[in-house]
């Protein structure tokens, strides 16, 4: 939505590689879930897949943030960065 400023806490947040950029907006178009009028922001561009999960993750590391129903970043990411944040590397 246009009144959607923060994208940690507001809208959707996903993953899309650049060929199914048009369909995922579409399909998202026809989704009830997500309000009509929607706008789609890019918040990263040209990223691995493990960039774009690490993300997608950080935006949404709960259930029910935004329009978001599931934990972002995928089983994989959220197991590795929940085993980083709970180790932190020491500096000392």
């Amino acid at each position: 939505m246009p009144d959607h400023t923060d994208p940690m806490s507001q809208g959707y947040v996903g993953i899309v590689s650049n060929k199914r950029r048009k369909t995922r907006e579409r399909e998202h178009r026809q989704n009830r879930r997500i309000p009509a009028g929607f706008v789609v922001t890019w918040l990263a561009e040209n990223l691995t897949r493990f960039e774009a999960a690490k993300i997608e993750w950080e935006h949404r590391k709960q259930r029910h943030i935004g329009w978001n129903t599931k934990q972002g970043g995928g089983k994989f990411i959220r197991n590795l960065m929940e085993q980083m944040e709970a180790s932190p590397v020491s500096t000392t």
